[in-house]
């Protein structure tokens, strides 16, 4: 993997008497964490803290991080929030749902945590999704893309759009400018892999295409090179003319080095968890992606913080980055002008669309409906090309 440039390491920022506290274990954590809490914070003049979670190591979590960084380095700049200083507490879920659980208890039970940026991932998002709910505190996520978390409740947020438009856009590029008819899946069993199938399935079906085969795979399956050989040579046998994968990056890698290795040569797509596979070099060349934000198709000010992003990291934003970014431009902004309060905040945010405007972000305008989706932002399709995810043309 190739890691942006000047991306510091990864601690989750506390400070020493918070952090002092936890080494003396649970008999004594709640009482001398509170006491250790109002050391840190003091007064309403502290920092104004926002917990920004995701698999911070891996491929697509680490751009997720870098423009949580690029943020907060902007904003402390500007004076903060209102003069206060932006504190970001940066925890490492790891894609895992049960350290999800673990890490917004955690978030939850911090009272000076005003609001979340995150869960990057399905599964991890709606383990989280009840412990915020529970406690009163807004979520926004970035890029967690299934059905599902429609119904997590009015404490979670996302500024992403959901399987039910990047299975879609997939089928349509799939049976329009590739005319292809004959597609096999592989899948990732969690949530958001059986979510872009589904979205698939029926759009791809309707459109006169036929799904030879659908297999689930594990993050396990795809740790050997050839755990995924038989799920791809039946699809080969079957005369599959193009391979749907809906995983994460580094799962899609090795099934798209086995792919090629056993011959296939047709076109490969998956969405936007494929965002960061073109790190793993020529042979992810050609490979198509949904995406709700490419760099080279940003304008205005988004063609700025693009080129801003690329001159701080040595490479474009994806989505997950510029999604993020947005993410927190908005509880920012939803802090600013009614205050840290967590209920305040996440009224602030239901009323965007509607008794607000839209917000305008870097990855397009955000408008939230009833459930906290962003129903009318689009999806577009891109290829890698020269290492890089550009906007995919005419196919």
């Amino acid at each position: 993997m190739t890691r942006l440039e000047r991306l510091p390491p990864n601690p989750a920022p506390v400070c020493a008497s918070e952090a002092g506290a936890r080494s003396f274990g649970r008999a004594w954590a709640l009482p001398i964490a509170i006491l250790a809490l109002a050391a840190c914070e003091g007064s309403t003049d502290g920092p104004i803290r926002i917990g920004v979670v995701g698999p911070t190591q891996l491929i697509y979590g680490e751009s997720m991080r870098a423009a949580a960084l690029m943020f907060q380095d902007e904003l402390d700049a500007g004076g903060g929030i209102g003069g206060r200083r932006l504190e970001l507490v940066i925890h490492d879920d790891a894609a895992d749902p049960e350290r999800a659980i673990e890490l917004a208890s955690q978030l939850a039970g911090d009272p000076w945590v005003a609001a979340v940026v995150g869960h990057v991932t399905s599964g991890a998002m709606l383990n989280a999704a009840p412990i915020y709910a529970d406690s009163g505190l807004v979520a926004v996520s970035p890029t967690a893309t299934s059905p599902d978390i429609t119904r997590s409740g009015e404490w979670v947020f996302r500024v992403c759009p959901s399987d039910r438009e990047h299975g879609p856009a997939l089928a349509r590029w799939l049976a329009g400018p590739l005319s292809r008819r004959r597609a096999a899946v592989l899948y990732a069993n969690d949530p958001y892999g059986r979510g872009v199938l589904e979205g698939f399935a029926g759009e791809f079906e309707a459109a006169g295409g036929a799904i030879i085969a659908r297999d689930p795979f594990l993050s396990s399956t795809t740790q050997d090179s050839t755990g995924v050989d038989p799920y791809l040579e039946r699809a080969i046998a079957r005369n599959a003319d193009a391979i749907v994968i809906a995983g994460f990056a580094d799962e899609a890698a090795t099934i798209i080095r086995a792919a090629r290795r056993l011959g296939f040569t047709g076109p490969i797509l998956g969405g936007e968890g494929l965002l960061g596979v073109e790190n793993a070099g020529p042979v992810t060349e050609g490979v198509y992606v949904s995406a709700p934000f490419l760099p080279d198709g940003a304008g205005g000010e988004a063609a700025e913080w693009v080129a801003a992003y690329q001159e701080r990291y040595g490479a474009p934003p994806d989505a997950f980055a510029a999604q993020t970014y947005d993410a927190l431009r908005l509880v920012a902004r939803a802090i600013e002008e009614v205050g840290s309060d967590r209920s305040a905040i996440r009224d602030y945010l239901a009323s965007i669309g509607t008794v607000r405007p839209a917000f305008e972000g870097v990855s397009g305008s955000i408008a939230f409906d009833e459930n906290g989706d962003v129903p009318d932002k689009s999806v577009a399709i891109g290829r890698i090309q020269g290492g890089r995810v550009r906007s995919a043309g005419g196919g």
